[in-house]
């Protein structure tokens, strides 16, 4: 995106789980007919893309989607993020999730998390194994203490969601207190968990009702990305969302910060890739994450590796004086890792990033729109010619929009064929066209 438009592109693919086959393992199959695209207003310059999990607790996007842009109708706000807030506020009022689903799926939560939490300290047990060759019950108690501090103090000092209040918390707790102490006690029925850690975890499985802090991903999470203009905005702006699932008609989402843009005179352009990125950051860093990663990880290990190495061959040298020099060189070694991995993204950022987007700042919309599609043909090559199931694929939907021209297509698909089908681009043309002329009517002022 830049100052003149913002071009939005996605495939096609949408993986879906099968039962378990025949050997075990879970059946994946992957259909290249899903729309990720969808125009958000019939009228106002605004679109919205998902990815991630298609369905909302079952309920597909799309179908969400329609309801609140047919509900919308002539209505726009000042601002992108604005439509964002009335929107996800409709999802909310609208009760399209019945009360057991939603506590079906809020249970469901709870003990995934506790899985996920038992999952963090065997995996910490599994480090101090291969550091030491084993672990003390002491040691374990340490784990399991460290884990669930860390994880009460993250759900204690997050925000509540926008329509929670701390007493949802409370209810939920004397609601469901039974239930989450069987779970705590069927996932951590092999570990040693003392009572106030028992305690911790039961107010963080009652937080999740209401609230849903940074780095975590609630499972089948949904990715939800508005992009566009408001009535107030002259340069376009991009917000993504993490959303789950809903509770007692509490929406559990919050802003994906780090992957929002706001087009201005200070950033003039930005790339954000959702879902599978590592393709289109390795073509605008030069560099694949996993790379990356790696090149990191090395250059700390010869930082700390090689002065060892030098101090335990120095003969003549007492063990307690090599330790002291090693202790002392730590710190050192530490920040030159750090100062070797800053100088390496600077390099990467001049040589690579910058002149991309000062590329993309100067794009004209229908370059806007083939350099989108692009980076998705790509990504979906890359899974094709490697090992990993071909979960990008099919057409490319690519849509522009632009303060002036609204939301224009590019490319898209349909089930049907559009020739057999005129009745359909009909019933939206006059569906726009009735919105309109009925929004004239509610304006007019009459004086008698």
């Amino acid at each position: 995106m830049n100052r003149q438009a913002v071009a939005m592109a996605a495939d096609s693919a949408v993986t879906v789980q099968r039962p378990l086959t025949q050997g075990g393992r879970p059946g994946q199959k992957v259909y290249l007919s899903a729309n990720k695209i969808f125009a958000l207003s019939r009228v106002h310059p605004v679109g919205i893309m998902v990815y991630g999990n298609s369905t909302f607790v079952g309920l597909p996007w799309e179908t969400a989607i329609k309801e609140y842009r047919a509900q919308l109708r002539m209505q726009a706000f000042p601002t992108t993020l604005e439509y964002s807030t009335d929107f996800f506020s409709f999802v909310e009022k609208s009760k399209f999730v019945p009360e057991k689903v939603q506590e079906d799926s809020f249970k469901a939560s709870i003990s995934g998390y506790c899985r996920y939490v038992v999952g963090q300290i065997r995996l910490r047990a599994g480090e101090t194994i291969r550091a030491k060759g084993s672990v003390s019950l002491t040691e374990t108690r340490r784990i399991i203490s460290r884990t669930v501090n860390d994880h009460y103090r993250r759900w204690r000092d997050a925000e509540y969601l926008p329509s929670a209040r701390p007493e949802l918390a409370e209810a939920v707790r004397a609601h469901h207190e039974d239930y989450i102490q069987g779970v705590i006690h069927e996932e951590f029925q092999e570990l040693p968990l003392a009572a106030a850690w028992r305690e911790k975890l039961i107010l963080v499985c009652s937080l999740i009702s209401s609230k849903l802090p940074d780095g975590v991903n609630p499972p089948n999470y949904s990715g939800v990305v508005f992009a566009g203009y408001g009535d107030n905005e002259m340069f376009p702006s991009l917000w993504s969302f993490i959303v789950g699932d809903i509770y007692r008609d509490v929406l559990h989402y919050r802003c994906d910060q780090p992957n929002c843009l706001q087009i201005g005179f200070e950033v003039s352009a930005g790339l954000a890739p959702f879902a599978q990125r590592d393709v289109v950051q390795m073509f605008v860093s030069g560099l694949s994450p996993k790379h990356g990663q790696f090149i990191d990880r090395l250059l700390r290990d010869l930082a700390m590796g090689i002065p060892e190495e030098i101090i335990d061959s120095l003969p003549g040298v007492a063990v307690r004086r090599k330790a002291k020099l090693k202790a002392q060189w730590k710190e050192r070694a530490s920040n030159l890792s750090d100062t070797l991995r800053d100088e390496l993204r600077q390099y990467r950022r001049a040589e690579f990033e910058d002149p991309v987007v000062r590329t993309v700042t100067s794009m004209p919309r229908d370059e806007l729109a083939a350099m989108a599609e692009a980076l998705v043909n790509l990504t979906s090559f890359s899974r094709k010619v490697t090992k990993e199931l071909e979960t990008v694929g099919g057409p490319v939907d690519v849509a522009v929009i632009s303060k002036g021209d609204g939301f224009v297509w590019i490319n898209r698909k349909h089930y049907f064929k559009p020739e057999l089908n005129p009745q359909f681009f009909s019933r939206c043309s006059w569906e726009v066209e009735g919105e309109r002329h009925e929004e004239e009517r509610e304006s007019d002022v009459h004086i008698a």
